[in-house]
């Protein structure tokens, strides 16, 4: 015989076993739903695993330099990273583009009938350069002037007949909203011929033809793009900190990859607007005497001179990419890592490295791309 508290254990309402005094038992729900408990705990378990919180973490800016890297190549070339001082001389890259560039839109849909410029071809304001098919249109506008031969009539035998009191006001003010809206109509069909017609709004030289002789022309479509050879410039990204270089009216020395030649440039226009993406301000300079022998898109560099201060450069060989990263290939005993690093200005074939390396280590040097080489894609 068990103890009188617990000898008689009875079922009670819902399944739960009670004591012999009739109470529930204390703690039967954690047995009872045991299984749900275990699912629980394995669950958060498997969270706290994945997430990553029971493993050694590593800076992500330092994930590359862990890497127990690669064997050093026999007889690589090797170079002691020392601090130098480094020229106030700051590139800064740029795009040529004309201060006019104009792109000839359809303004109705019908098909290209005629097609007068090609890439390359130079034209004068007023030239007719595309002309599209305009017979459905010279039929809806004969028919709107029949239309309005007809709306005439009715309005002037309208006007007789109010005058002679054989008719209400009401008819004549409709037979003359007829009219009215008959001459509109005769309007609008005589300017939607005139969109038949492209023309040249400027002298200009075409860069690119959209369309092809029977191709169908859409509402929007850009058929032609022109710009103005007489009105070139240099369009370049400044970062703010070195926008106060760049005063409208100031010159800054260019250098140009097409012609290959060095100007000095006037600064026109910087824009009060900040890239949000590179912070930026894009500056616009003008180059005299150099418009018709510039072509949109080519290369060019802007240079501005500043104090010289003490930092770590490097040959252009040295740099890596990776995408978008840069990186070197850091010496560590007999191995190679990868280390990535920021660069700034390219100045006689030197970048500067802004973070990453310290003077007393080792990098591999190696060929280099032309483009990095030249300075391009190298941030400034």
């Amino acid at each position: 015989m068990m103890d009188g508290t617990y000898a008689h254990l009875g079922e009670g309402k819902g399944g739960c076993l009670m004591n012999a005094d009739g109470t529930k038992r204390k703690g039967f729900w954690l047995f009872r739903f045991w299984k749900l408990w275990i699912a629980i705990l394995a669950m958060g378990f498997l969270f706290v695993w994945t997430s990553g919180m029971l493993r050694e973490r590593i800076e992500p800016d330092l994930y590359m330099d862990f890497h127990a890297g690669d064997p050093l190549p026999d007889g690589a070339e090797l170079l002691l990273v020392e601090k130098t001082m480094v020229p106030g001389r700051i590139d800064l890259p740029g795009t040529v583009a004309s201060e006019q560039s104009v792109h000839l839109s359809a303004r109705i849909s019908a098909s290209v009938q005629e097609v007068h410029a090609s890439a390359g071809q130079r034209v004068k304001a007023g030239q007719v350069l595309i002309r599209l098919d305009d017979r459905e249109l010279k039929e809806q506008l004969e028919a709107a002037n029949v239309a309005l031969r007809q709306a005439e009539i009715e309005y002037e035998r309208a006007r007789e007949l109010l005058r002679t009191d054989a008719a209400s006001r009401q008819f004549f003010d409709l037979a003359e909203t007829q009219f009215l809206a008959a001459q509109s109509q005769v309007k609008r069909m005589q300017v939607m011929l005139t969109y038949t017609e492209l023309s040249a709004p400027i002298d200009a030289i075409v860069t690119d033809r959209g369309v092809e002789q029977g191709d169908l022309a859409s509402p929007g479509q850009v058929l032609l793009t022109l710009y103005d050879p007489l009105r070139m410039r240099m369009e370049v990204p400044v970062p703010v900190r070195l926008v106060h270089h760049f005063q409208v009216g100031t010159e800054v020395p260019v250098s140009l990859s097409y012609p290959d030649l060095q100007r000095a440039g006037r600064v026109t226009e910087v824009v009060s607007e900040i890239d949000t993406t590179t912070r930026t301000r894009l500056v616009k300079i003008q180059l005299p005497g150099l418009e018709e022998e510039l072509l949109p898109g080519a290369y060019g560099q802007v240079w501005i001179q500043e104090d010289p201060h003490e930092g770590v450069m490097l040959p252009v060989a040295a740099i890596r990419r990776l995408g978008q990263l840069e990186y070197v290939q850091l010496v560590s005993g007999d191995r190679i890592r990868m280390r990535l690093v920021k660069t700034g200005a390219v100045i006689d074939g030197m970048v500067e490295i802004l973070s990453g390396l310290s003077a007393g280590e080792s990098v591999c040097v190696s060929v280099a791309s032309e483009e990095v080489a030249r300075g391009e894609g190298v941030p400034s």
